[in-house]
Order: C-alpha cells, then sequence, then structure tokens
C-alpha cells in the first residue's frame, strides 16, 4: 500500500511539474528587443506576410520599451537621459574595478611566490659563501640560486626587506580581494544586463522619435520637452497600428480581387 501510494505522489508531482512547464511556455518574452527598420528589409518588400508580422513586432517592441520607460518613471529627454547616464556610470566603473581587483590579485600571487622562493632557497646562497669548490657548489646548485637571485632582484626594485615578509599576510589579503572579485563579478553581471537593456531602449527611442542623445543640442529640446517621451510613442504606436490595420485590409482587398 505505502508503494502504491508512493507510486501515486510521484505522479502527482510529475503532473504539477508538467503543468508548470506548460504555464511558462505560454509566459511571453518579456526580453526587449531593437525595432526592426523595414523600409530597409529586402524581405519585408517581397513579402506582405512578413511585412505585416514585423509591423507587429514592433509595436510588441514599443510596448514594451514604454513599459521600461513607466516602470522606471521616465517622463522626459532629461529624466532618460540622467538614468541612462547613471547605468553607464556605475557599469564602466564596476568594469574599471574588475581590471583593479585582477591588478592586485596578480601583484599579491607574484608577492607571495617570490617571498617563497626567497626563503626556500635563502640557505643554499648562504652556504655558498662557505663552499669550498664554490664552481662546483654553483653548478649543483643552479636552479635554486637563479630562483633566488631572481627573487632578491624582485625585492630590491620594490624596495622591500624580504625577511621581514610574511605569506599569511599576503594570503589573507588574496582572500578579501577574491571575495571582492566575487561580490565584483555579480554586480557586473546585472550592471551589463542593465546597461544592455537601457541601450536598447535608448536605440528604440532614437529610431522612433527620430532623434539622436548624441546630438542633443540638434534636437528640437522645446517640442520635446513639451511632451513626455511616453505620449510620443504612444502616438507612435496608434499610428504604426493603422499602417498595420490598413495594410491587412489591403492585403484583404487584394486577395477578394483574385
Amino acid at each position: 500500500k505505502e508503494k502504491i501510494f508512493e507510486k501515486s505522489e510521484d505522479k502527482e508531482v510529475q503532473n504539477k511539474k508538467k503543468a508548470q512547464k506548460n504555464n511558462d511556455k505560454k509566459i511571453p518574452n518579456k526580453k526587449l528587443n531593437l525595432l526592426a527598420d523595414i523600409s530597409k528589409n529586402i524581405k519585408a518588400r517581397e513579402s506582405k506576410g512578413y511585412h505585416t508580422a514585423l509591423i507587429k513586432s514592433n509595436i510588441n517592441t514599443l510596448v514594451k520599451t514604454m513599459n521600461y520607460l513607466a516602470a522606471h518613471n521616465l517622463q522626459t529627454v532629461d529624466d532618460f537621459e540622467k538614468y541612462y547616464n547613471s547605468i553607464e556610470a556605475n557599469y564602466e566603473f564596476l568594469q574599471k574595478d574588475k581590471i583593479r581587483l585582477m591588478s592586485s590579485a596578480q601583484d599579491l600571487t607574484e608577492m607571495i611566490k617570490f617571498i617563497k622562493n626567497y626563503k626556500e632557497n635563502k640557505y643554499t646562497f648562504v652556504k655558498l659563501q662557505y663552499a669550498k669548490n664554490k664552481e662546483e657548489y654553483v653548478k649543483d646548485n643552479k636552479e635554486k640560486l637563479v630562483i633566488f637571485q631572481s627573487a632578491k632582484k624582485y625585492f630590491e626594485v620594490k624596495g622591500l626587506n624580504p625577511d621581514e615578509l610574511k605569506t599569511s599576510d599576503f594570503f589573507e589579503e588574496l582572500k578579501i580581494i577574491k571575495e571582492e572579485k566575487k561580490e565584483n563579478s555579480q554586480q557586473l553581471k546585472k550592471a551589463k544586463e542593465q546597461y544592455t537593456e537601457i541601450d536598447i531602449v535608448r536605440k528604440n527611442i532614437e529610431m522612433s522619435l527620430n532623434i539622436s542623445f548624441d546630438k542633443k543640442e540638434e534636437m528640437e529640446i522645446k517640442d520635446k520637452a513639451d511632451k513626455s517621451i511616453l505620449d510620443k510613442l504612444r502616438e507612435n504606436v496608434k499610428m504604426v497600428e493603422q499602417q498595420k490595420k490598413e495594410n491587412e485590409e489591403k492585403n484583404q482587398k487584394d486577395i477578394q480581387e483574385k
């Protein structure tokens, strides 16, 4: 009886997972895409169906773009620019911090290596001073002596006394840097996603409203400030929807005439 109950329970769990999987498939893709330039699309010129599909896709993209602006309360060009610049600045800062942390980790790893090389081979170097046959001693211990001299020169350039340094101190610093690198990696991943998303929104706004954020001085600032970005995009959606409706009616008429 217990086994039958277990099998029944397993089947119930499987059905729930299957239902959840089907529901997941029904959830619409919320990922932002770039608007398609239908006028430059050769396939859209050749196929009425594809042309209509691109118009529909652009409507969905504009709606997603508007949803993004509404969710972040970005009404005007200035609002958007300030938010865009803050996202970009944060992304660039984290990229630079990643380079700094990588460099610090490399320096600490190098320091630990040379401390080890110096201390592990120092006795071999000291014994050289007392060797009766120095030439033979150097020949037998050439590798260790070269490693020691390389470490000694490294600390001379750094202006440090290796006898006063402990690898444990630098291992502790390296541990902290590794934790910072891990945190930076997580933050950078999120910042990259945010920057990629807002950059798509920016390009969609520029294409839809025929403006350029890089050439703000050439924009009709007064006109852009009078009406919010959202209002202008809503007007564009209505216009594109009307265009879609007219195309569908024309296609239907052509089919009937044939």
